[in-house]
């Protein structure tokens, strides 16, 4: 009588051998004797996934699961036939068995992050990458994958170890390189981003999306260089390629470069229809995101006035700043030079003020019942982040659009300062019609010309509206004036927060590289300060038109003419 066991290792030696024929058919004549022969199952059923029936090849594998469940392998594959046929909630599921009976694989940690990543859990899919290097450092696709997921979240600096580690794996790829160029782009290291582009070849076996990245990627190196011409030839020829509207992503990473490129070149028409087209696509990627209710909570705010009867600080709670503005209004630069000095924390916008939102839902304007737990719970929620604020240091909170809570940070907060970032409104409505923001509710109210000034108009309405009947100090400074004279802007700004203006905050752009900074200002800090963004709105008066007499009443409020 035949072995089944023996049967089975044979034809699994063909299978590996390629002989998928003679393979098979001893797969099938094993299963013909015994149906309920999982593990002979699995086998067929990997070998259907290897030849790109995930169909059949998902219903093997689930019968293969069902019948030896303590199979993590079969787990595994079932996983990739979900993710093949475009099921990656099912995939995440498939996987996550697979880890549970086999913990100590790092491929199946992997894959699981892959299906992770595939339903929109990023955070969690890091944790997979990392979970899986842990495991096996010199893991090519958890080195890939992590150093791509982590530089797509303008984690550049924790991305490229792991970039440059695959770059040097013996199974390194093209699109590695890709990613590994993007990343070096990116921190503005323009000279090892070119001599990774230098090791592409023309002819490089890519997936279509990536090669099309790598034009985009390539037109972004020329537009840095200051080539704008070098960069709309690249570009151009790719405009009917995203007329369809397929692959939203990518289409914004095209219409963004188109944009800055045209920008460059002087083609101001070209490159705001070219930002709004960005806008259009990232929309269209995040729907979710793109029905906003921010405006309606800003309104509320704006219409709220909450008080509180006592509100005083404890001794053992920190020195505190909030510094605020409009998007665009130059916070991010200012908040690196703050970095920088010895005397303070800066929290790099982590939206610590959600944790009041939560503690005070409908509390109504008297907040004095309130008030104990809602300090209480901003600065249990700073400790989480940030751990214990060394004595002696200023915590700046910096979240632009907490402007929008200064009545409440007055009420709660009344020993802090404030801190107002302005620039130009016109300047500041065309930079945030420019910008590839992170996803969010607030951002997507940016997304079109009547949008953007209509947020600003509530936001900076709310603030000249509420400004002089605030009992916290507060301070304005213009970004103009920031980049025209930083020294003695900066030092107004260190003597009202209360800090020691004389520091040496030279090395702030070094500081903000090592830091990492995500909001779309990360190049800009790292570079010398320069004007060229100052007046830029000129060049797009005609754009702007709709705007500018809704805009006027705030630029003469803020003293630009």
């Amino acid at each position: 009588m035949t072995n089944p066991e023996h049967e089975r290792a044979r034809a699994l030696e063909q299978h590996k051998a390629g002989d998928l024929e003679a393979a098979e058919a001893v797969y099938r004549g094993l299963l013909a004797a015994n149906p309920e022969d999982g593990r002979t199952c699995g086998l067929l059923g990997l070998m259907r996934l290897q030849q790109g029936r995930a169909p059949e090849a998902r219903e093997l594998l689930e019968r293969a699961c069902r019948l030896v469940p303590e199979e993590a392998k079969h787990h595994n594959n079932l996983g990739n036939a979900e993710l093949a046929l475009g099921r990656p909630e099912a995939a995440d599921k498939a996987f996550s068995r697979a880890v549970e009976g086999q913990p100590g694989e790092a491929d199946f940690h992997v894959n699981a992050a892959t299906a992770k990543l595939a339903c929109g859990a990023h955070e969690a899919a890091i944790a997979g990458f990392q979970r899986a290097l842990e495991i096996e450092a010199d893991n090519f696709r958890a080195q890939h994958n992590l150093g791509s997921l982590l530089s797509r979240h303008n984690r550049v600096a924790e991305a490229l170890p792991h970039l440059e580690a695959a770059a040097a794996h013996s199974a390194c790829q093209a699109e590695t390189l890709v990613n590994l160029a993007s990343a070096y782009d990116r921190d503005n290291r323009l000279d090892e981003a070119e001599a990774v582009l230098a090791r592409i070849p023309d002819d490089a076996p890519l997936p279509p999306p990536i090669q099309v990245f790598l034009i985009i990627l390539r037109a972004r190196h020329r537009r840095r260089r200051h080539d704008a011409d070098g960069a709309l030839g690249l570009l151009m020829p790719l405009e009917a390629h995203f007329a369809s509207g397929a692959n939203p992503e990518l289409a914004a990473d095209f219409h963004h470069e188109l944009g800055r490129a045209a920008d460059l070149a002087g083609d101001s028409a070209r490159a705001f229809a070219a930002f709004l087209a960005t806008k259009h696509c990232l929309a269209a990627a995040d729907p979710e995101a793109a029905s906003s209710s921010y405006l309606t909570q800003v309104r509320e705010r704006r219409r709220t006035r909450p008080r509180v009867a006592t509100a005083a600080a404890r001794a053992a709670d920190p020195t505190l700043a909030f510094f605020v503005g409009f998007p665009r209004s130059g916070t991010t630069l200012l908040e690196a030079m703050l970095d920088a000095h010895p005397g303070t924390l800066t929290t790099a916008e982590a939206g610590l003020i959600g944790a009041v939102e939560q503690c005070l839902e409908g509390a109504g304007d008297d907040l004095t019942e309130h008030a104990g737990q809602a300090r209480k719970a901003y600065f249990s929620a700073l400790a989480e982040h940030f751990g214990e604020v060394p004595a002696g240091t200023t915590v700046v909170d910096k979240l632009p659009l907490n402007l929008s809570h200064c009545r409440l940070l007055d009420a709660l907060f009344p020993e802090a300062r404030l801190l107002v970032a302005l620039r130009d409104p016109r300047d500041v409505v065309l930079s945030c019609l420019m910008q590839r923001f992170l996803p969010n509710q607030a951002m997507r109210e940016l997304d079109t010309l009547d949008d953007a000034v209509t947020l600003y108009e509530e936001v900076m309405g709310l603030w000249l509206e509420a400004r002089d009947a605030l009992a916290m100090p507060w301070l304005e400074y213009r970004y103009e004036d920031l980049v025209a004279d930083p020294q003695a802007t900066l030092s107004s700004i260190l003597d009202f927060l209360g800090l020691d203006a004389e520091a040496d905050l030279a090395d702030y752009r070094e500081k903000a590289a090592d830091r990492g900074i995500t909001t779309p200002s990360y190049l800009a800090v790292q570079a010398p300060i320069n004007p060229r963004a100052i007046g830029r709105w000129r060049a797009y008066q005609g754009e702007l038109a709709p705007a500018l007499e809704r805009l006027a009443p705030f630029a003469q409020a803020f003293g630009y003419d």
